[in-house]
């Protein structure tokens, strides 16, 4: 994620089993409003970005490619 000069980054390592919960990340962004650049890269190599992401709500974002 891109906010202004800041760049920050998060990694997600899971194993999904019964009783867990849906994985989540939680980003500050301090005084901006939104972030320039959020860019997600899966573990299959596909790409995700998106531009002008408004802060103080959850976003959902899914593979491109998942099959419901």
């Amino acid at each position: 994620m891109l906010i202004g000069s800041r760049t920050l980054v998060r990694e997600l390592y899971t194993l999904r089993g019964q009783g867990q919960g849906p994985s989540r990340f939680h980003f500050g962004f301090g005084d901006a409003e939104a972030a320039d650049i959020l860019r997600i890269e899966w573990p299959d190599g596909t790409v995700s970005e998106a531009e002008q992401v408004p802060g103080r709500r959850f976003v959902r974002v899914e593979h491109p490619n998942r099959s419901e």
